[in-house]
């Protein structure tokens, strides 16, 4: 990884929301300000893209899109749940951009975005390479280790 993105990650990292000032008496209304390191975060750190993908419901939503695009109805009959309530997912995911929505005459097919997916795989290969080699080393250890069996 190179320096700059290095160093843009570890930015994004130190957020700190900017604060925001109570009006003064008379109206006289004092804006917030967002600081440059808040235009420069990665788009992954939307919060709601991750808030979307914390509902297990909704990563079961994701792994049948993955398969092939499905109506409502599909969806609501694979998760055991009521239409209404498949809707209400489905419109968290699309607010998110993580699927769309294609109109078919009367049907509303839902399909996976792989992009934003695509984008959060790409800023997580990092800390898989430093969990991979976590794991190595640890492998490492225990075949060093003595057997301790009888």
């Amino acid at each position: 990884m190179s320096e700059k993105l290095r160093q843009l990650l570890a930015n994004a990292w130190d957020y700190r929301a900017p604060p925001l000032t109570a009006p003064p008496p008379g109206g006289n209304h004092h804006k917030p300000y967002m600081r440059l390191r808040e235009y420069t975060r990665p788009r992954i750190f939307a919060p709601m893209r991750f808030d979307v993908l914390a509902e297990p419901t909704r990563r079961d939503i994701l792994d049948l899109l993955l398969q092939r695009p499905h109506l409502v109805g599909e969806l609501s009959h694979h998760l055991g749940l009521t239409q209404p309530g498949t809707s209400k997912h489905l419109r968290a995911l699309r607010e998110a951009g993580l699927v769309t929505v294609r109109k078919d005459a009367q049907r509303r097919w839902y399909e996976l975005r792989p992009q934003p997916l695509a984008d959060i795989d790409a800023w997580l290969t990092p800390y898989r390479k430093l969990w991979n080699h976590s794991l190595d080393r640890l492998e490492h250890h225990l075949d060093t280790m003595e057997d301790d069996t009888p």
